[in-house]
């Protein structure tokens, strides 16, 4: 567990959560590790470095959603971090190289008529940097279910790569509209309307 040997009366600040993330991962303690980043960022919600930190850890843990979605925040506090972009588009890869075993797997249960099919394609697609190619499948997975909130999700975000920011804004908003606890999409949407 993180170390608790904090003096009383005194409690620790967001670089000290941070140091002992970062003490932590070092030791590969992971689980522990990202205890001590998610208490930092509770301090300091901006904080780019643990929001970095966490995405690496994450990735470690095979933890890949939790991973993009730390690094999404890391880009979205400092938007021209190369960093935080190479590292996303590394766990997408790497997923995607999982995904497609397993959709070339069992491709036989999906049906044209399945919109998992269609979202699972359009994963693989956007992480080998294919952006056209997983709204296709995106749009796909939509005409069969119109208020399919992650397909949305995905359709935004290739859209934002693309620099279709116009469009993106409006799948944004598809996706905050059918899945309202999507608090990340609706961040999204306001930031792709500044550009």
């Amino acid at each position: 567990m993180p170390n608790s040997n904090t003096p009383q009366g005194h409690s620790k600040g967001h670089e000290e959560w941070f140091e002992e993330g970062y003490g932590l991962s070092q030791d590969q303690r992971y689980g522990e590790a990202i205890v001590c980043y998610d208490e930092a960022i509770k301090l300091k919600s901006d904080y780019y470095a643990a929001w970095m930190n966490r995405g690496n850890v994450c990735l470690q843990l095979g933890r890949y959603e939790d991973s993009v979605m730390s690094f999404d925040r890391a880009l979205e506090i400092q938007q021209t971090c190369k960093h935080a972009l190479n590292n996303r588009r590394f766990v997408c890869r790497k997923k995607a190289a999982e995904l497609f075993a397993s959709f070339a797997e069992g491709t036989a249960a999906y049906t044209d008529e399945d919109p998992e099919s269609g979202y699972i394609q359009a994963l693989i697609h956007e992480a080998r940097g294919d952006f056209r190619e997983a709204i296709a499948h995106c749009d796909d997975a939509i005409s069969v279910k119109p208020d399919y909130a992650r397909a949305w999700y995905e359709r935004a975000n290739s859209l934002y790569e693309l620099k279709r920011y116009e469009e993106a804004a409006i799948a944004y908003d598809k996706t905050a509209q059918f899945n309202p606890k999507n608090n990340e999409a609706r961040y999204r949407r306001s930031n792709t309307l500044r550009l």
